[in-house]
């Protein structure tokens, strides 16, 4: 029993601590915010202590509260804020965090696209991975520092100066389907697609079937579905309509919503039939 804020209060505390607040509807946090007394510090970034509550049926909440040091959001490296303790450069986009994430959660995505040592040239182009959607090149960027010997990034619009000068990447500033008319993936067999592109799933999923021609046998998708309709069931309605789209030629493995998805997109993981 008890309100939310009441609950919260009578938390026991030590000096320091500070709370991240997180709630569900996201709405009940501007009423908390206001209620929970002062003695309760919270701090959006700074913080030794997640709280989460949630509203319940028959006016009940589910409150929760996790130490701060094993939440992914204290994980170092996961954030485009945190600095890099060597010289490498800073993460391009936060879409470099979803890459990484996407590695760290299938990791035999990167097994098909590292080359082997000593490898002939031919053997890397056969290597490759295609970046739809690429700019700014987070997805690029992070491929490339880890074992990735080709990239190629398709977008019309300009990649940040520190990944365009990475060795083994190739931009084309076009839209996907003039580069494939235009003939300018000659020579290149690719293993991987990792697709970021701002658009209905259906009509991304449409672009990536139209490449298919240009995959190794077996290749993988992943493929960030952005949930660009609102509405009750709208996201699980997107979801199906990519599915739908993709079916004939790959078999969806997976559709997650990672931690670094934001709160409209999820990722969808295929492998070509």
């Amino acid at each position: 029993g008890g309100t939310p804020c009441g609950i919260i209060s009578a938390f026991p505390q030590q000096e320091g601590d500070a709370y991240r607040l997180v709630t569900f509807p996201p709405a009940l946090m501007r009423r908390l915010i206001e209620d929970i007394p002062e003695q309760v510090c919270l701090h959006p970034t700074t913080f030794t202590r997640i709280l989460h509550v949630v509203t319940l049926p028959y006016g009940r909440y589910g409150i929760g509260c996790t130490d701060a040091k094993q939440h992914p959001t204290m994980i170092r490296g996961r954030r485009p804020q945190d600095k890099n303790d060597d010289d490498t450069p800073k993460p391009a986009c936060r879409s470099y965090f979803k890459m990484r994430e996407a590695a760290e959660t299938w990791p035999h995505i990167m097994e098909e696209v590292r080359p082997i040592n000593g490898m002939e040239s031919s053997g890397v182009m056969d290597c490759a991975v295609l970046d739809l959607g690429a700019s700014p090149g987070g997805w690029s960027q992070w491929l490339l520092q880890h074992g990735v010997a080709q990239v190629v990034a398709v977008d019309p619009a300009a990649i940040a100066a520190d990944v365009s000068v990475m060795p083994g990447f190739t931009h084309i500033r076009l839209k996907v389907e003039v580069a494939v008319e235009r003939g300018l993936f000659a020579g290149f067999s690719f293993r991987l697609i990792v697709c970021d592109m701002n658009m209905h799933p259906e009509k991304a999923a449409e672009a990536i079937n139209s490449i298919v021609p240009l995959l190794k046998p077996g290749a993988m998708l992943l493929l960030t579905l952005k949930m660009v309709r609102k509405g009750r069931n709208s996201a699980n309605i997107l979801e199906e309509q990519a599915r739908e789209a993709l079916k004939d030629l790959w078999t969806v493995e997976a559709v997650v919503q990672l931690f670094t998805n934001s709160k409209q997109e999820r990722t969808l993981l295929a492998v070509l039939r």
